[in-house]
């Protein structure tokens, strides 16, 4: 597959002052390789982002992101599946720690490993997930070739989680959502202000539906709460949301809704974490 898009920006460094634009070209190719088998599944992934700078070409980028997936069928409703990835990816340039604009976007690796299992019960569907995600972040250039040194944002996350659906009917299942993660950064104070290592949970209950072929969607809605190791920041806590409806009101029309409300780490300088509010809207003509 190859994807292509345009991208204009009246603010290409993401900078108070002194705003520059640009226009911004993207090509994704992708390929995918998948297995077609009555039982189990193995699959294979890679794709090679570019994005190239009408003005600012020293700043065009091609990241390089690959997977395997796969899943073990071991009973008709009982199945273990699993994933490794890595990813060599870049930041846009307005996506800046500092105040000041970038010679060059930020690069990072990741690499990520995920093991799953799924079992049903009549109506009841349990299933249990464990990720890891390791980040290595280069160090960015200003125009004044100073170093912006990145090393503070090099982390592993680890997450973890169990879920319940019960269907309730065939296109309708409530369910019961409980996660954990624990975020360690590499450098901790005095070597970085603030330390950024942290522990936290997230309880959703909600619906997943399927009514007929007008909507589908899932709905989720509960409590997050995220404890940093930091003395002066302590918690952050609150409502957690995690939404995403599709209607589809004519044959060749298709309407998405999404919202999701999370704790995230902040990149910036001197700063710990946020609470991230997310809603998106899109309409899809074919």
């Amino acid at each position: 597959e190859l994807q292509l898009a345009a991208e204009y920006t009246d603010n290409v460094f993401g900078t108070d002052t002194n705003t520059e634009e640009d226009l911004i070209w993207h090509a994704d190719p992708s390929l995918e390789l998948r297995s077609r088998w009555s039982t189990h599944e193995l699959n294979f992934s890679l794709a090679a982002p570019m994005r190239f700078y009408n003005d600012f070409d020293q700043a065009n980028t091609t990241d390089l992101i690959g997977s395997v997936e796969g899943r073990l069928d071991i009973y008709r409703d009982f199945y273990v599946h699993g994933s490794v990835g890595y990813g060599d990816r870049s930041e846009p340039l307005s996506s800046s720690p500092t105040n000041l604009p970038l010679a060059e976007p930020i690069e990072y690796t990741t690499t990520n490993g995920t093991l799953g299992v799924v079992k049903a019960f009549n109506r009841l569907r349990v299933s249990g997930e464990a990720s890891y995600v390791s980040y290595d972040y280069d160090d960015g250039l200003l125009f004044n070739l100073t170093p912006v040194d990145q090393d503070d944002r090099d982390r592993d996350v680890l997450e973890g989680g169990v879920r319940f659906d019960y269907a309730v009917s065939p296109g309708t299942a409530l369910f019961l959502a409980v996660g954990a993660n624990s975020r360690d950064y590499d450098l901790d104070p005095p070597a970085v202000i603030v330390n950024r290592d942290s522990e936290g949970y997230e309880a959703l209950v909600g619906a997943n539906f399927d009514i007929s072929h007008l909507m589908r969607g899932e709905i989720g809605v509960g409590y997050l709460s995220q404890t940093y190791d930091e003395p002066g920041i302590g918690e952050s806590s609150g409502l957690a949301v995690r939404t995403n409806i599709q209607w589809f009101p004519d044959e060749l029309v298709t309407v998405s809704f999404g919202a999701a409300r999370e704790v995230g780490d902040a990149d910036a300088f001197g700063a710990a974490s946020y609470i991230a509010n997310n809603t998106s809207f899109a309409i899809d003509y074919e």
